[in-house]
């Protein structure tokens, strides 16, 4: 498949519109609207599995965007960890501009432009906090995370996410809302 193409936020959204949430187990197994044995279970893709099952989770979407977009602008990965859940998101700069690229959380799916890179975190952890109601924004962390490699278990992503530096401890201007 020719991805050279796909070198835009807006065509690469089109493109993956097709991708259902769902996940890939360590036994090759795609569970579709469930987190049922997710953290014994899940490991993630590769980008030809991905595109394959089109089924994903965030971490999956994302590792997708940035091998669509990273010859055409600078990416960088976050996630936003809680105790009991964690969303990952990718931001791309391009002339000075930083675009929140967001297609696995639905509510928040679109693509956004901001004139800093702090901006763009913020609306993104304001829209988590309100999308999940949290009210302890003490346990919230912020981290930028390398690209993950395929079949990654849960066990070993999470060490990779909790190991990182939390922005939120380093970024005291940080606005959480």
């Amino acid at each position: 498949m020719n991805f050279e193409s796909l070198n835009t936020p807006e065509k690469v959204m089109e493109f993956i519109n097709c991708i259902n949430y769902g996940w890939m187990g360590i036994d090759g197994n795609i569970r579709k609207n469930t987190i049922k044995g997710f953290q014994k279970l899940y490991q993630t893709q590769s980008i030809e599995e991905l595109i394959d099952t089109r089924c994903g989770i965030c971490i999956d979407d994302v590792e997708l965007e940035r091998f669509l977009l990273s010859s055409h602008y600078q990416t960088k990965s976050f996630a936003i960890i809680t105790s009991h859940i964690f969303h990952a998101f990718l931001l791309l700069e391009k002339d000075g501009v930083i675009t929140y690229f967001e297609y696995s959380s639905y509510p928040n799916r679109g693509i956004y432009h901001f004139l800093t890179e702090q901006e763009a975190l913020e609306f993104v952890l304001s829209n988590f906090i309100k999308q999940h109601k949290i009210r302890n924004r003490k346990k919230l962390s912020l981290v930028e995370y390398p690209a993950i490699p395929p079949h990654t278990t849960f066990k070993e992503l999470k060490e990779i996410l909790t190991n990182r530096p939390n922005l939120l401890d380093t970024k005291k201007d940080m606005k959480t809302y």
